[in-house]
């Protein structure tokens, strides 16, 4: 499946017309659309327990954060991270919520490899709190699965800051724009529960808002660790994907680049 199909797919689970009969107390616009912006853009609180706005989100934000995370990868790729990993590598996905990381590292490994090799296996866990993303997860990560390598999925449902209660030792963590929904008291725990979880060797990738106290958290989050490879970028653009037409009139999806992407390798 790429990346079209996956859109086109959620497109059609989509019921437009419900919203006109929508009794939800908390709505907030004359379609599910509007109710999803409308929640951002005036910082309500978001129910993805919805099943329309889970669809409306990964149609609006799946492409342009598939993106921000392969720009991630692949620059630290272009500055040399090696893979020396033995396998399978271990990777945790923190509030994963439709697994547009995991499309994006499957997307990469199939395109340059692991950082350079094959890797055989890859197993990636996702500790995610709303269980009904699971659904979309599953059509998520069928997108730029390669054939060379196998990957194996897990799922914990919790809190981002429960990671300690469970045992893992990560190769790589994905903090897609989880950081932002975090208090600093959270982001500080979130910290030590990460430094007791992943190996002396590691790869953190961070994408979020481009925020003064989200960066400020993320560079707090990062400056815990020694890393020796260190990507960071602000830049915008736009996000080269293409976008089916029909669905981007319905849905008004973001097509650029304006996060803030950090990339770190950790070597002891």
């Amino acid at each position: 499946m790429d990346l079209v199909e996956a859109l086109e797919y959620f497109d059609s689970k989509v019921d437009y017309e419900l919203a006109k009969t929508c009794v939800d107390k908390e709505k907030v616009g004359s379609s599910c659309s509007q109710c999803l912006s409308n929640r951002y853009y005036s910082n309500l609180p978001v129910s993805y327990r919805c099943d329309q706005l889970r669809l409306i989100y990964v149609l609006r934000y799946l492409p342009v954060h598939f993106k921000e995370n392969l720009d991630v990868l692949e620059a630290l790729n272009r500055k040399g991270v090696q893979n020396s990993w033995g396998s399978p590598v271990e990777v945790l996905a923190l509030g994963g919520g439709p697994g547009s990381e995991i499309a994006a590292l499957q997307h990469f490994v199939a395109t340059h490899g692991f950082f350079g090799s094959a890797a055989p296996e890859i197993h990636v866990t996702r500790l995610d709190r709303v269980a009904e993303w699971k659904p979309v997860s599953d059509t998520v990560r069928k997108i730029s699965q390669g054939n060379l390598t196998k990957f194996k999925y897990l799922r914990i449902d919790g809190d981002v800051c429960d990671v300690n209660n469970f045992k893992g030792a990560y190769d790589m963590v994905f903090l897609s724009y989880i950081v932002s929904e975090l208090t600093d008291a959270k982001a500080n725990e979130l910290g030590e529960s990460l430094a007791k979880v992943v190996k002396k060797k590691c790869v953190l990738v961070f994408n979020d808002r481009n925020e003064v106290q989200v960066v400020r958290r993320i560079e707090m989050l990062a400056g815990r660790f020694s890393h020796i490879s260190n990507y960071v970028s602000t830049a915008v653009s736009h996000v080269g994907i293409p976008y089916p037409d029909a669905i981007k009139d319905r849905v008004g999806p973001k097509l650029s680049l304006s996060s803030y992407r950090r990339g770190i390798f950790v070597e002891p």
